[in-house]
């Protein structure tokens, strides 16, 4: 890419699940490199009108890096890993290891183009480049006391997770026209996006714990949420829209969620004691013998209750159960 500007801006929209707005991303050179790619790319898709009645946009473009010679532009992943580390100056909750889902483009017309209000199905995270015309974005989370209306100009960045226990609703009411950027002639009607949807390869590994004849899953935005309120100095834990009380005991704090404990791993000669009394922060799941474990934020891929790639949440069968986020 042509470069980063150097003065972005970066807002923290929800401290707690990593929602955040990156002003004056990319430069006018970069936003044009970009347009290039998905009009270059574009021509190998047909377009396609959104499937809901209420939503207004069409498709142009769609890569799936699974599969067999999909070359993705290097405008793409660039833009992605510059947004990424510059949100990790502000929060670690936004992954800066990333593996790529798919990237998707998007037209929305001026000025009746639109984007229902909606939640996303689908675990991780996405980012977001608007290019053209500004359009109005609102997106509300659990932690925020209203609706936050934005104005996503040309070269602005949105990330956010989108499992659907994260509860991140967002929605665009309008384009407004006559904001494209004069260096964009060819997107002076319209606003165009570009959608990279990815997750971190270390937290896609879900917690499931076993609990009489359910099992509880815990996302991995879910089961890092747990970590770090149980290493804070917070009372409470708000996870799907509830706030459950954490309690203070001799040297452990633990809260109960679902019917299964978390809690943190106390400072004793065990070998995960003596982790802890080396500066290591260490969270327990469990019920009974089934358990989850999470060190220094990173979930761990062991134990007789961590399960991957499962893209789950919330309360399942136990018999031939099927987790889907969507």
């Amino acid at each position: 890419m042509e470069g980063i500007n150097q003065h972005p801006n970066i807002e923290l929209l929800d401290e707690q699940l990593g929602v955040l707005l990156i002003s004056n991303l990319a430069e006018p050179g970069d936003q044009q490199l970009l347009v290039n790619d998905i009009i270059a790319t574009a021509t190998e898709v047909e377009p396609a009108k959104c499937r809901s009645p209420k939503s207004h946009f069409f498709k142009i473009m769609q890569l799936n890096p699974k599969k067999k010679n999909t070359k993705i532009p290097d405008s793409f992943t660039q833009a992605l890993e510059k947004s990424l580390q510059l949100a990790n100056q502000i929060t670690d909750i936004v992954p800066l290891e990333y593996t790529l889902k798919y990237i998707n483009s998007f037209s929305y017309p001026t000025p009746e183009g639109h984007l229902t209000a909606h939640c996303d199905r689908q675990a991780g995270w996405v980012c977001i480049v608007s290019l053209g015309c500004t359009c109005i974005f609102w997106v509300k989370t659990g932690g925020m006391a209203r609706k936050r209306e934005i104005e996503f100009s040309s070269g602005d960045v949105m990330i956010f997770p989108t499992c659907q226990s994260t509860n991140v609703r967002h929605g665009i009411t309008r384009i407004v026209p006559d904001t494209c950027p004069s260096y964009l002639p060819e997107l002076s009607e319209q606003r165009l996006m570009v959608q990279m949807r990815f997750f971190k390869p270390s937290t896609t590994t879900n917690i499931v714990v076993q609990k009489q004849q359910s099992i509880v899953v815990f996302t991995p935005v879910e089961a890092l949420l747990i970590h770090r309120g149980l290493h804070s100095s917070d009372s409470t834990l708000k996870l799907r829209n509830r706030e459950y009380p954490i309690v203070d005991g001799a040297n452990v704090r633990s809260v109960e969620l679902f019917g299964v404990t978390s809690l943190t791993q106390v400072e004793d000669d065990s070998f995960w004691g003596k982790k802890v009394a080396r500066g290591d922060t260490i969270t327990w799941i469990k019920s009974g013998e089934h358990w989850g474990r999470i060190i220094n934020g990173v979930i761990e891929n062991k134990g007789n209750s961590i399960r991957g790639n499962i893209d789950g949440y919330g309360l399942a069968p136990k018999k031939k159960a099927k987790f889907s986020d969507r």
